[in-house]
């Protein structure tokens, strides 16, 4: 409990610092993608990284000593993160629906009217955006969005790099996103 509980030393923080500095913003957009953009636990999740990383006895022992290897590290550490995030989650319903079979249905998460149509809304908004995008972006998110295909899958059919293929995705989900937020803020 007191390894919990104690500062990191000073070498360590300015390792952490460092760490933040240079992969911070992009473990944030990648929690971001891979949470479906919008969720609320994005900061959560970076936040419980970079708390492990603090909580490790060797930290620059156990970091891999190139820098592209550092960020695939940490960014593996989110996804196992965000897996057990969600199996937490899941679990913890199973038990719910098994002890209390009504709690669930009180929580909110009916479908009132209001909410199946702004969803409607959403879908349409969403669907329009996805025809607007420029052809590669369209392209590449319907292959690996509809038809389950990787991104190097994505990159050989379409004939360009697996890079390339992020860059189309981010640019696609970014569109999607503001449209959804624009439609969630003429709601409001």
């Amino acid at each position: 409990m007191a390894k919990f509980l104690s500062k990191p030393s000073e070498a360590k923080q300015r390792m952490l610092d460092r760490l933040y500095a240079d992969h911070g913003a992009a473990l944030r957009s990648f929690v971001g993608l891979r949470m479906g953009g919008g969720h609320s636990d994005v900061d959560d999740v970076v936040q419980d990284v970079f708390t492990k990383l603090a909580q490790m006895d060797d930290l620059k022992g156990r970091l891999p000593s190139a820098e592209r290897s550092v960020r695939a590290y940490i960014f593996q550490m989110a996804s196992n993160h965000i897996v057990n995030m969600y199996r937490y989650k899941r679990v913890r319903r199973q038990h719910l629906e098994r002890e209390q079979p009504h709690a669930l249905e009180s929580s909110g998460d009916e479908q009132s009217p209001e909410r199946i149509v702004l969803a409607q809304r959403e879908l349409e908004s969403i669907r329009e955006t996805i025809e607007k995008l420029p052809l590669p972006c369209r392209q590449a998110f319907v292959l690996n969005r509809f038809k389950q295909k990787t991104y190097v899958e994505v990159a050989e059919y379409m004939g360009v790099s697996v890079k390339q293929v992020e860059k189309y995705m981010q640019k696609s989900l970014i569109a999607i996103r503001r449209a959804v937020k624009r439609l969630r803020e003429a709601e409001k």
